[in-house]
């Protein structure tokens, strides 16, 4: 396959000194027709509209952070309020994708296996809710394998989209997330630890019925953070559909026009 890139990390600072090196960075990797990911960095400022093979940029409190951070430092609630600012600046690099997965009562950091915060639908949600064009399935292997109808459905997913909405959300509380790839729509959906339940309208959607491939929270997601289910049915422009989301909950719709 050869080397298609290079992930840049710890630069950790803003000064004169690191901004002209990410910029040699991004010169001599576009020169060579690699793409690079910047990890550790500052806020997007508009150098990837200079050399757009920079596809993402950390700068984010992101999923590593569940190694050693505390329970304090909500990562729910985060999830539901960065995308409000943060993402204004540009894409992440925030590594989603746990398969270990802790409600607000279970959850605690462990550094050599660690568990993310909210449920496994929560991650899921990621993938959508997050603008991330080079994302990762950033957990081990052997996680993914032994889950595979999950790990199939996120791998399919796309990571660069043709047009974005976000139809409902209320920073810190939720937020919905539409995007359309070709004749398809992905939306995904997350909550900080309080549960809800969401109606949700397609009007966005073209004439003609689509399948609705759902993944979201199982029954017993408040309980055990790694319960989801998969639904499928037909809707079109007119359909509304009702969606549970556990604590720190979240979910996924892959809409396929038929």
């Amino acid at each position: 396959m050869g080397i298609k890139g290079f992930k840049v990390d710890f630069m950790d600072r803003d000064d004169q000194t690191a901004i002209e090196m990410v910029e040699r960075l991004a010169a001599c990797t576009a020169k060579h027709h690699l793409i690079l990911d910047l990890h550790g960095i500052y806020k997007p400022v508009g150098l990837n509209r200079t050399y757009p093979n920079i596809l993402n940029y950390e700068s984010v409190f992101g999923m590593e952070e569940c190694r050693w951070t505390e329970a304090k430092n909500d990562m729910p609630l985060y999830d539901v309020t960065f995308p409000y600012i943060r993402m204004m600046a540009g894409q992440v690099d925030f590594t989603p994708g746990a398969m270990r997965n802790g409600t607000r009562d279970n959850w605690k950091a462990i550094y050599t296996k660690p568990i993310s915060m909210g449920t496994r639908c929560h991650q899921a949600a990621c993938y959508i809710v997050q603008d991330s064009p080079f994302t990762m399935l950033a957990d081990t292997p052997t996680n993914y394998e032994a889950d595979e109808p999950y790990t199939r459905y996120i791998a399919s997913l796309p990571v660069v989209f043709d047009k974005t909405i976000v139809p409902q959300g209320e920073i810190g509380k939720y937020i919905v997330t539409a995007r359309k790839k070709g004749n398809d729509w992905y939306v995904g959906g997350q909550s900080n630890w309080d549960e809800r339940t969401l109606t949700l309208k397609f009007d966005f959607l073209t004439d003609g019925d689509y399948e609705a491939i759902v993944l979201k929270d199982g029954i017993n997601a408040n309980h055990d953070a790694e319960n989801y289910k998969i639904e499928k049915s037909v809707i079109n422009q007119k359909s509304e559909m009702k969606i549970h989301l556990a604590s720190g909950g979240g979910f996924v719709i892959k809409v396929i026009k038929k």
